[in-house]
């Protein structure tokens, strides 16, 4: 909520023309929030206290007004999409759904009010290609070139076909972490890759659907599970492998999802629960 509320009052001062925090750019901001949006949606209860509930709402918006203000249009989507599922998992009543809609609409507008640069650019230019799709013509032209082993990490410079092409000479990745696992580390590391996200999202399930686990725990899981979920879409159009913030973010969630099978286990921590 913190981090939100920084990018949020950056923007609004014209600082940046998307919100951002101090120490990353609007991309890992707006990821960042994106992921922590999951534990936040589920960390309310019906027995909360009026300033616990209050805090949530609030805290809900701001992470919420945070992605828009960033214009990620992938997070945007991907945060709807979680908020959305947050309703069907009954985390999120109509009541509160409303509330937070409105507050966040509220929020959103007196900052694009304040601050319509990069906004503008777009309405006045929405035709505009962005470089993805020079990026996605250089991976098509090199896909079968090392499929076993890939190239190595960060060889984006040296192997990227079409450097010349891009507006931005300064991006050194593929922007798509499926498409960078793949050519940094070959079919080995990306199948590696889509084993701990299929092995993350079959636990949780699993730990959700469970009758050994109480609602505590089922509650606490679906919050991870919605946080790695939006990670992970988002790294469709982004990434968070080789970023400093989210790679250790991701591997917190992971460390979660661990704490809540081996306490269901037993084997670690004898008949302890989650409580």
């Amino acid at each position: 909520m913190l981090v939100s509320i920084i990018g949020l009052v950056q923007f609004n001062l014209k600082v940046v023309d998307r919100a951002q925090a101090f120490s990353s750019g609007y991309a890992t901001y707006s990821s960042f929030l994106l992921a922590a949006l999951g534990l936040f949606l589920v960390s309310s209860s019906p027995n909360s206290e009026k300033n616990e509930k209050l805090f949530w709402l609030l805290g809900i918006s701001f992470l919420l007004s945070g992605i828009i203000a960033s214009q990620g249009r992938t997070n945007i989507a991907v945060a709807g999409l979680v908020f959305i599922a947050g309703m069907v998992f009954k985390k999120i009543n109509l009541k509160s759904a409303v509330l937070i809609i409105i507050v966040t609409s509220l929020i959103s507008l007196i900052s694009f009010s304040n601050n319509r640069k990069e906004i503008t650019e777009r309405v006045e230019n929405p035709t505009t290609l962005s470089d993805r799709n020079i990026i996605m013509k250089g991976a098509e032209e090199l896909a079968l070139t090392h499929p076993i082993l890939g190239f190595g990490p960060r060889t984006f410079h040296n192997i990227f076909p079409y450097k010349n092409e891009l507006a931005d000479k300064g991006i050194g990745s593929w922007h798509n972490d499926f498409v960078q696992v793949y050519f940094e580390s070959g079919l080995i590391g990306f199948l590696s890759f889509l084993a701990i996200i299929a092995a993350a999202i079959y636990y949780g399930l699993k730990i959700i659907r469970s009758k050994q686990n109480n609602e505590e725990e089922k509650n606490f899981t679906l919050g991870i599970l919605l946080s790695v979920t939006a990670l992970i879409l988002s790294a469709i159009t982004a990434g968070f492998i080789d970023s400093p913030v989210l790679s250790i973010e991701f591997a917190f969630f992971l460390s979660l999802f661990s704490l809540v099978l081996f306490l269901n286990d037993g084997k670690f921590l004898g008949n302890k629960r989650l409580s």
